[in-house]
Order: C-alpha cells, then structure tokens, then sequence
C-alpha cells in the first residue's frame, strides 16, 4: 500500500522549478530471495526460492529543482530521504550473524537513506552553429545495509564529474573527467553464500559479501552524433 502527496510549482516568472513529493508506504508480505541446498550426483548446488515474507514500513521525502540563475548558468539539485523500518521478517542472516531470526527495526537493505545531488551548467555562445559548455555534477549516496541483519554496511560515497566541450544542433564534442577525486567506497555490497560450505553443514561459515568495486577516475574526450 502506497501512499504519495506532491507538489509542481514554478517560481520567479518561470527561472525556477521544483517538485517536492511525500510518501508512506505498508510493504506487507514482501518478497524475498532465499535458497536451499541441493547435492545430485555429488555436486553441490544452491536452488534459488522467491518468497513471501514479513513487514516493513517506508517514508520519505523526494525533491528536484532548478534554477536559471541567469542566461548563461544554471543549476540544479535533487535530494531523497527514505527511511525503512522492518516490523515482521523471519531472518536467516540474522540467525547466522547474532544468533536470532528477529530483524524487527532494522532497516532494508541496498536501499541508501539519504542520497542528493547537485549540478551547475554554464553555457555560451560560440559560433553561429556550436554552443560552449562547462559542466559539475556533485553525487552523495549514503550508507546502505548489505542485508536485513544490518551488520555490515556499504560505507557512503560522494563523486564529482567534470565536462567540457562544444554543443551543436546534431554533434557534441567533450572532454570529460569522472570521479575527480578518486572516491574508492565501494558502489554496493549483497550477503552471499558459498556453496561448498553450505551443502557441508557449515552454514555460518557459508554466508559472504559480494562487492561491486567503485569506478575509479577516469577522463576522456568523446563526440556524439543525434540523428
């Protein structure tokens, strides 16, 4: 059950727009990815399960906005807040990691509770067919859970990325730089098993993280054609 309440407004004749949306929302008998092992013919293999299990309850707040500053530069921002709070779930990971199937309060996991962003575009004319540009794009993502035991999290990350270049009707041409500042959080983290251990009874042991590592800095030039 969802519940939303937002607002369109347009502000100082037109330079500035925002949308700020409200939202609860009763996640009830949600689904879940669970497994079970399986050994044929001495392989072992883990079958994957979709089910229904427990409660959890969500609110937030989202909002994006922009602003023409003046002719040339313009800037634009977003921010969400989402905070999750489990009321019923059976828990494996709980189980295994501090010896009760009880996630009550805890919050979901992979989901970021605070994640903004902020950009500033200034452009120019510089010739009759090509625009110049110059670009910033600031990014948080904060902390997120790896699994519904909250006890390990992904740590939060923030990333800048630069561009520059010239803009036309049909081509574009840029120079570019990701991750100016060589952030190296990780970008996310699930609860894994390994296999071998759980078909041999070691479950606790069996239970993992799996990572996706960060894009570190890179930069470039690229040119793009819209047909």
């Amino acid at each position: 059950d969802n519940y939303e309440l937002g607002l369109k407004s347009t502000w100082l004749d037109g330079r500035a727009r925002t949308t700020v949306a409200l939202y609860y929302m009763e996640w009830l008998d949600g689904q879940a990815q669970n497994s079970i092992p399986v050994s044929v013919g001495g392989t072992a293999n883990l079958i994957g399960l979709t089910i229904n299990n427990g409660e959890a309850k969500l609110k937030g707040i989202e909002f994006e906005g922009a602003l023409q500053v003046t002719e040339n530069f313009a800037l634009q921002a977003t921010f969400g807040l989402n905070d999750t709070e489990i009321k019923e779930f059976s828990c494996s990971e709980c189980n295994n990691a501090y010896g009760s199937f009880d996630a009550v309060g805890n919050e979901l996991p992979t989901v970021p509770k605070v994640t903004w962003t902020a950009s500033g575009e200034y452009t120019d004319q510089f010739n009759a067919d090509y625009e110049w540009f110059s670009r910033v794009d600031y990014m948080h993502t904060g902390e997120k859970q790896t699994d519904f035991s909250n006890v390990a999290q992904v740590a939060a990350a923030n990333n800048v990325n630069l561009r520059l270049g010239l803009r036309g009707e049909k081509m574009t041409f840029e120079a570019f730089i990701t991750n100016l500042f060589d952030n190296d959080e990780l970008a996310h983290g699930l609860q894994g098993t390994d296999v071998f251990q759980f078909i041999t009874g070691d479950a606790r042991n069996a239970r993992e993280i799996r990572v996706s590592l960060p894009q570190r800095r890179s930069f470039g030039i690229r040119a793009s054609y819209n047909f």
